[in-house]
This record gives C-alpha cells, structure tokens and sequence, in this order.
C-alpha cells in the first residue's frame, strides 16, 4: 500500500500577527519508514504553487523542454564525501570558463536534523568532483521564543540549527575572504517517535561564510536578518530587514540566496516570501554589495509573483541560481506544480528550472510585452519532484546540474544535464 503524504495544511493567522508557522515544509513518508522533507515551500506556497498552467513565451535561443530522466542521466557522485548518508541537493557552480577547475557548493543531508554545506572541485569540467572542505556544521540550540509560539508552549525549546540552499562565489579581489558561500541558516525542531523534525525557516537569517582558501577556515558572518517569533531570526545580524532594507520590511524571511560577481560589484538575489491579500507568495528581489559583501543596498525586485504566474507557477518562483554565459546574464527558477517522488502518490513541489534572462543593473527581465521571456524548461521524467538547478560555462562536462528526488536511502540527489546554456 503507497504511503500517504502528510502534509500540513496553510494557516491564515489573525491581521498583524505576522505568523509563518505555516512555513513547514509539507512531508512524505518514503517507503522504508524514512520521510522526505519537501523543499522548503510555504505551507500555502505548496498550494499557490500546485500547477504549472501557463504557457510561457519561449525567446529566440528557445531550447525547448528537456526531460532529465533519473535513470539515464548521470548522477553526480562526490568523492571522499562519507557523510552524506541521505543524499545532496541543492549544488552551485563557480567554474569559470578557461578555468584549470571548479568548485560546487551543496547541500550534504546525513539526516534531516544535520543539513549542512559542503564544497567539492573539479577538474574535468563537472565530469568528475572530489570532496574538499566541510564549510559549516549543525549545532545544538535552545531558542527562546516570545510568547505563544505552537512549536514552544513553554518558551524556550531545544532545536537544531542547520544549513542549506548554498551559492558560491569566487571573490578574487577579496583575498582574505575570497570563497564566499551564502547560505540559508534556520532551526528545526526534532519531533517524538523518529517523525521528521519541524522545519522553522522563519527562525533563522541569511548566513555567510567566507574563507581565504577553500580549505577554510571558514568563518560565519549573520548577514540579515527579520523580526520573526524568537529573537534567534534578528540578534547580531548584520543587516536587519525594515531597518536596513526598508523596501523588504514586508518579507517574513529570506531564503535561496543567489550570488554573482558582476564587475567590482557583488549581485546577490533573494527570495522574499511575504503576505499577498493575506495568503503567503514568493517574490524575487535583487541585492547589491560595492564593499565584497559586508552590506547590501536593494537594486528592485526581479521578479513578482505576477511575473511567475505568467510561467505557469502562481504566487512565485523560487530557487534562484545566476550566472552568465555567452555575454549574457541568466537566471535559473524553480516553478511549482503536481510532483511525484518514487513510490509516493504526487503532491506539490518543485517542478523542474526555468531560465530566463536578466539585467542586473536594474533588476530587470527579458520580456515580450509584460510577460517574461522563457528561454528554457527543464523538467524531470513522470513529473518527479526537480529543483534547484545551477549552472557555470566552465562545467561544460556537467551541463545544467539538477537536484531531483529519488529513492531512499539516498533521497536527495543531483544529476548532470550535460546541456549547455541558455
């Protein structure tokens, strides 16, 4: 009998209480007893985002759709990586293109409550990585919330900080913080009976790690930070959104950082999930640092979640990756719609990458008329959950890298395209 997903239904919370308990990546029982965590998606982002209905204009390097097929593809396999028992996810390229090798940021999942980042290189253009650096690690926490919070009745629980959705960036004219990686940094919650913990991604801030070498030491800045239920999301951060970005006091967080080296600048886009008329929505917002990262001015919003309803994924897109190639920028996302996982009837997730092309200097997005400008859809065979996805000219062997879930033990994985851009 196929294991029934349990997902946990939106909440609609009072006006003015800006509660994102509802944020709780829905979860689905694997067939050995394991259970996925679907990437992190609003509860009612699950909703808002259950079905890609539009038709996307395809611009004039129209690649089409491609289909990845998990059992024909390639997987990418790290080597020396022995800790990542359930899987990796969520990878980002700096592997410039006359470079000797490259490097790839991912998502190491020994289980659900240790989520964290690990750097592997190559040196055949994405043929092949090779482990090199644990770059962060999960800690044990108590976090003290500030009354009323369904997760903590008592105030102050014991959680776990973990790490994921890394972007990679090879600053060279920062040496002494040349590898950047910025990373989404949040609590979970372990929940009885071996159940799959509480995922809190309001209880968190956008973390950066950077390092001389990639061999480390690698070194932990809060980057920004929100007004959430727990102190936890706003102590010691180094931008506070409403405070320093006063044009994102309206987020209730900000996750899927996407970083990019644009001339003397640094380009970082985020995703800002908020309130629309009530009901939780993504949209994309486009950052700039002049000083190697240590602040952010908003340069506008990348794409609304208009904009991502026009590519058939309502209430927004998410997942970003940048990068550039052919003299052009691009920008990867991740629409919603009906997913599958082996063994598992569908539910909603992530629903392949889009790539688009954008301007950074103004935030702006290929379009014809008012709707973007879809250049390519990748998508994984029956509908299988697929995203994020990230790409770099230097990896020519890799192509477009694709997280795709897959059977368990080994839940999360990647696989190589071996499809050049756009």
């Amino acid at each position: 009998m196929a294991p029934t997903p349990a997902t946990k239904s939106p909440q609609v919370e009072p006006a003015g209480q800006r509660s994102v308990r509802a944020w709780s990546r829905g979860r689905a029982p694997a067939p050995d007893g394991q259970s996925i965590d679907r990437r992190f998606l609003l509860a009612a982002g699950l909703a808002l985002l259950g079905g890609c209905t539009g038709s996307p204009l395809l611009g004039p390097f129209d690649g089409g759709v491609q289909v990845i097929d998990p059992s024909t593809a390639r997987e990418v396999v790290v080597v020396g990586d022995v800790d990542s028992t359930m899987g990796i996810f969520d990878p980002s390229l700096v592997y410039f293109l006359d470079a000797p090798s490259g490097l790839m940021s991912y998502s190491s999942v020994p289980s659900q409550l240790d989520v964290h980042t690990h750097l592997a290189s190559s040196s055949d253009r994405g043929a092949t990585w090779t482990f090199l650096a644990e770059v962060n690690a999960p800690s044990d926490v108590m976090v003290s919330f500030d009354g009323g919070d369904p997760d903590c009745p008592t105030g102050t629980c014991a959680g776990r900080v973990i790490h994921e959705v890394s972007s990679l960036v090879d600053d060279s004219l920062d040496p002494d913080h040349r590898y950047k990686i910025f990373a989404h940094t949040y609590v979970a919650f372990p929940e009885p009976g071996g159940d799959p913990p509480h995922l809190r991604p309001d209880v968190g801030y956008l973390s950066l790690y950077t390092a001389p070498a990639t061999g480390g030491p690698w070194v932990e800045t809060k980057l920004v930070g929100w007004q959430s239920p727990s102190s936890f999301s706003s102590t010691d951060t180094a931008l506070l959104l409403g405070r320093d970005l006063p044009a994102l006091g309206d987020c209730l967080a900000l996750t899927e950082p996407a970083a990019i080296l644009d001339g003397a600048s640094l380009a970082l886009a985020v995703t800002c999930a908020y309130l629309l008329q009530g009901k939780p929505a993504f949209r994309q917002e486009l950052l700039r640092s002049y000083d190697h990262a240590q602040s952010f001015v908003r340069v506008g919003t990348l794409m609304t979640s208009g904009d991502a309803a026009a590519l058939g994924s309502p209430g927004g897109v998410n997942a970003a990756d940048l990068f550039s190639a052919g003299g052009l920028t691009f920008a990867i996302v991740s629409p919603g719609g009906q997913v599958s996982a082996p063994d598992l009837p569908s539910f909603s997730g992530y629903a392949g990458c889009d790539v688009l092309t954008v301007d950074l200097a103004d935030a702006s997005v290929l379009r014809d008329g008012t709707a973007p400008v879809l250049f390519r859809r990748l998508v994984a065979a029956n509908d299988t959950f697929s995203g994020a996805c990230t790409y770099a000219e230097g990896a020519s062997s890799a192509g477009y890298l694709m997280s795709i879930l897959g059977a368990a033990p080994r839940l999360f994985r990647i696989y190589a395209t071996g499809l050049p851009a756009p």
